[in-house]
């Protein structure tokens, strides 16, 4: 998926600082590597039925493989695809703080990642918006990789989640 030209990202919300708190584990943002115009996202979503709570996490790094910020958080996703779709979107909302010209977003959800590329118009307004924003850099990409390359990032998911259900249990 590519579009010609990157627009002008006024509606979300501003990005998250580096902090650490109930919400957050984020490491201090660091500029990105100039020469390196291309921001990978690794996104991971997580979603717990029975509690009813879901939770992100997403690492973004430059092209050479230096990581330049990780974040985790709650989210109100209903089911683990929309946990899914909102990490991207989140992660997206971030790597724009970066100001790259290309992205690469990386999911374990193949059934996410084919409803981004495949699908024409996909059913949903959530995965229609996550789509519209990756089309928004100069050249993007979205692939599916294993889960057990997503280690990261479902690792801050699984700990924002946890969190979230230590706040239900007490």
């Amino acid at each position: 998926m590519s579009t010609s030209q990157p627009a002008v990202n006024t509606d979300l919300a501003p990005p998250a600082q580096p902090c650490i708190d109930d919400h957050h584990t984020q490491t201090p943002k660091q500029q990105a590597d100039p020469e390196y115009p291309t921001i990978l996202i690794y996104a991971d979503g997580s979603y717990q039925h029975r509690r009813d709570i879901a939770a992100i996490g997403f690492v973004l790094q430059t092209l050479s493989g230096n990581e330049i910020y990780r974040g985790s958080e709650p989210t109100d996703a209903d089911t683990s695809m929309e946990a899914e779709a909102q990490a991207i979107l989140r992660a997206i909302q971030v790597a724009r703080e970066f100001d790259p010209r290309h992205v690469e977003v990386h999911t374990d959800c193949d059934p996410l990642q084919r409803k981004l590329v495949a699908d024409k118009q996909p059913s949903k307004k959530l995965y229609q918006t996550v789509r519209s924003k990756i089309s928004e850099f100069t050249h993007s990409e979205i692939q599916g990789i294993p889960r057990k390359d997503n280690r990261a990032d479902d690792d801050l998911a699984s700990t924002a989640l946890q969190r979230e259900k230590d706040k239900v249990i007490a």
